[in-house]
């Protein structure tokens, strides 16, 4: 495994904390807030962010020590998912509810002195995904890996300070690709509208008049000859009392085309 020589490859066992989730009779969650009710996420609540939106809330007596309820800084993985989604994370960036968390999730804290958001995102990245999706075990429907698995997948940790400098160029570069997008976003919209422009002169006979006219400018210092051949040629470029350019008529569909119905 190639590494700069200050680098070492460890276990995640070694640095960080998996906190498994509560367990909790079926018919003890409820989609509403009570008194004496805390959040309890499950892997739906697992995106590119967490989503506090979608809740389940359960009795807070099914949280047995302080270690389960959810903290900023934590990262939550998905461990029984789709094969494609086992091992999704999210960064706990905000705590609006007092939380814990489901038996399909595990909460990964980090020890010691290391950056948190250095380990969240290794843990989205290809190489890590390959290793979860490598060790998971797989039935009809689900995948799911264990913390005895996890804890022993591969780390690639570089010194502290490497650590930060690696999550700032990160967040940098992330967030020059955000910007790209918007950008994308706002020309497609543009080029949309320069569309439906082009289909709306199209139609009204803009088009072919605009032709004309360049034509015409290019023509200008041309002999008269030609200049003859553009207006033999040319439409006239007017209106009718219908709104149409001159030779333009308004017909019925029906009279053109012929439509053909599909089956029910």
């Amino acid at each position: 495994m190639h590494i700069p020589t200050n680098w070492k490859v460890v276990k995640l066992g070694y640095v960080i904390q998996f906190i498994r989730g509560v367990s909790f009779p079926k018919d003890a969650k409820s989609l509403e807030y009570e008194t004496n009710r805390i959040a309890c996420l499950r892997t739906a609540n697992v995106q590119k962010e967490v989503d506090w939106e979608n809740l389940w809330f359960i009795d807070k007596s099914y949280v047995k020590n302080d270690d389960k309820f959810i903290k900023v800084g934590d990262i939550l993985i998905s461990t029984a998912n789709s094969l494609e989604l086992l091992g999704k994370v999210s960064l706990v960036k905000e705590v609006p509810y007092n939380a814990t968390l489901g038996t399909f999730i595990v909460n990964i804290r980090v020890l010691d002195e290391n950056n948190n958001k250095f380990i969240y995102y290794y843990l989205t990245s290809r190489e890590f995904i390959n290793q979860v999706q490598q060790n998971a075990s797989t039935t009809t429907n689900i995948s799911n890996i264990s913390v005895g698995k996890l804890e022993k997948l591969n780390l690639k940790l570089p010194p502290l300070p490497t650590q930060h400098r690696i999550v700032e160029k990160i967040e940098e570069l992330f967030s020059e690709l955000e910007n790209g997008v918007e950008s994308l976003k706002k020309a497609k919209e543009q080029i949309g509208l320069y569309k439906q422009s082009v289909l709306k002169a199209a139609f009204r006979g803009e088009l072919v008049k605009r032709e004309t006219a360049d034509v015409k400018r290019d023509w200008a210092k041309g002999s008269r000859q030609k200049a003859e051949v553009l207006k033999a040629a040319e439409p006239g470029g007017e209106y009718g009392v219908d709104g149409l350019p001159v030779g333009w008529r308004w017909v019925k569909l029906e009279d053109i085309v012929r439509v053909i119905s599909g089956f029910a």
